[in-house]
């Protein structure tokens, strides 16, 4: 591209759009590229250009390095370097150059950090990328990476000073006793920055079907996930305590990736999950939950393979973890030792909802937990200007589990929180994704989701005052229901090419047409919650108030725009 050329690169949309997979591995990963290409392509450009920002002439040994997390990802689940293999062709045949160490590279960039520590070995013997099989498997080259680093060897000071991707995501599970019915309910939000996002919805050829949240085009997943046999499987970061916690693993990502697509109850995944050997970095917070009422709560790194069940703190038919150790021989690894019921508000908050409304939990006191908002004090909730999604789920062991996204905060009136974030123009509302036996069946539940908002928003106008102080703000909803129903009818239309299409510009147009209604759902949503609002205290449920749960000592410290750019680099 000339230097001068004004670039078009997109910026992330304001609604994560959703995109369908099917297949074995390789089929999966390929049509995930091909959907998904310019955004994949922009995340390897911003990652390599960091890199080579840190590592100049080094370049060479980044791609050595991924030589010893592919080694753990070969041996616990072979059939993910497949789908990376496939993501990479499938986003070359879309226009765009990327490779399949560019793809590797995407997943296990957040555990890198892992590969600098005094205590990480490579592990022996390394493949190249990809291993020989893979390679006449799909007829590849393998990447030269010699470079400045073999093993044994120490990486370069530009990646020991590499920091793992940090972040204040949150999770919870309720069942039983402590919901309105019973039913399992779960929540889940990813705090962060710089994400090219997309929802996956997969039909494997073999394994569960299931939908996977992704925050930087390229991962096959960052978290939530939930298939069809009623497991929901979230993730966090924590932070490694120890140069003894960091070294070469399999991503914790890619673990659960796996347990999502192969597992069906919480405890075998728990045990899978336990045997392998997992790396430093993101989303070692993990949590499973079943609609049988099991659920764990691990606490991970390279070394510690610990994890907790409800009860341990007093919890009776929930669980729940907001990136923090809770575990007392884990908080005494650091100095000062952690103390997080005192200290961290997110946990006060979570503990405090939970005991009080026990039995009155629903997917709507879900929601209204994400735009809860403490207006006295700067108190940093689960709820805040830093999260880039935020998920309710409704698990079940069958078709029909629903996935509520929210892209960006779910309340517009939370204001803690870092800044920037991504989707700043976000509607505020929760779009609906149910889980279905094909494609086909999810768009019709969608459409019909679509028509019952868009009913729901004329009517709402139709009671609007339209009285002279009011007709401003009629008109511009007015003119946001016009454009929500033509991106209900672009769906429609999307819809009808993909009856006379085949194959990969069918799945293509699938995706195109439900990413038209989830759009056209949020904007009569938003349209609907500026007349009436939605919940965003337990009173607007009809429940009792509840004083605002504020820790001794409050963690949250504000970041600058300056201080979060220079973080994302």
């Amino acid at each position: 591209m000339n230097m001068f050329q004004e670039t078009t690169r997109p910026r992330p949309a304001n609604i994560i759009p959703v995109i369908f997979v099917s297949g074995s591995n390789y089929e999966m990963g390929y049509q995930y590229g091909y959907q998904m290409a310019e955004s994949i392509k922009l995340i390897r450009d911003h990652q390599v250009g960091g890199l080579m920002r840190r590592l100049g002439n080094n370049i060479n040994a980044w791609y050595h390095l991924l030589k010893g997390f592919q080694y753990y990802i070969k041996q616990y689940t072979p059939e993910i370097i497949d789908e990376m293999i496939g993501i990479a062709l499938g986003t070359r045949d879309a226009g765009y150059e990327v490779s399949y160490a560019d793809i590797l590279g995407i997943n296990v960039a957040v555990c890198m950090k892992s590969a600098s520590s005094p205590a990480a070995s490579l592990p022996s013997p390394l493949d190249e990328l990809p291993p020989k099989e893979y390679r006449e498997k799909y007829n590849l080259k393998a990447t030269e990476s010699v470079g400045a680093a073999q093993a044994g060897e120490s990486p370069p000071e530009g990646l020991k000073k590499m920091e793992d991707v940090a972040g204040a995501c949150s999770r919870w599970a309720a069942w039983g006793s402590a919901t309105k019915d019973g039913t399992l309910v779960c929540g889940d939000s990813i705090d962060g920055f710089y994400g090219y996002q997309v929802n996956i919805i997969a039909f494997p050829d073999i394994g569960n079907a299931f939908i996977a949240g992704v925050h930087r085009c390229g991962e096959l997943v960052l978290h939530p996930i939930m298939n069809n046999k009623g497991l929901w499987i979230s993730g966090g970061n924590i932070d490694t305590p120890r140069d003894i916690d960091r070294n070469y693993g399999i991503p914790v990502t890619l673990a659960l990736r796996h347990l999502g697509q192969f597992y069906e109850n919480a405890e075998e995944a728990r045990k899978k999950l336990l045997s392998f050997q997992t790396t430093g970095g993101r989303v070692h917070n993990a949590m499973i939950a079943d609609t049988q009422g099991n659920a764990f709560i691990f606490e991970l790194t390279a070394v510690l393979k610990s994890y907790r069940k409800p009860g341990d703190f007093f919890e009776i038919d929930w669980i729940a973890s907001p990136n923090t150790y809770l575990i007392p021989e884990n908080c005494k690894l650091f100095a000062p030792e952690l103390r997080p019921f005192q200290t961290d508000p997110r946990v006060a908050q979570l503990w405090a909802f939970f005991d009080k409304y026990k039995g009155k939990i629903d997917v709507e006191f879900g929601k209204m937990l994400y735009r809860y908002y403490d207006p006295v004090e700067d108190t940093y909730y689960i709820g805040n200007r830093f999260n880039q999604r935020v998920n309710v789920g409704l698990p079940k062991n069958r078709n029909g589990g629903i996935f509520y996204q929210s892209t960006g905060p779910a309340g517009r009136g939370v204001a803690c929180g870092k800044s920037p974030q991504d989707h700043l123009d976000g509607t505020h509302t929760f779009y609906t994704l149910k889980l279905e036996a094909n494609p086909r069946d999810v768009l019709q539940e969608s459409e019909f989701t679509v028509a019952d908002c868009m009913g729901t928003a004329d009517y709402a106008l139709r009671k609007l005052s339209l009285k002279m102080q009011d007709l401003p703000a009629f008109l511009v909803l007015k003119d946001m229901f016009s454009k929500a129903t033509d991106e209900f009818y672009k769906g429609k239309h999307y819809l009808v090419d993909a009856q006379l299409a085949r194959r990969l510009e069918q799945t293509v147009l699938y995706g195109k047409a439900l990413t038209s209604y989830v759009q056209a759902e949020s904007k009569f949503k938003q349209i609907s919650h500026y007349i009436q609002p939605p919940a965003e205290r337990p009173e607007d449920l009809g429940l009792a108030p509840i004083e605002p749960p504020r820790p001794a000592m409050k963690v949250y410290q504000q970041m600058n725009i300056r201080q979060i750019l220079e973080e994302g680099m």
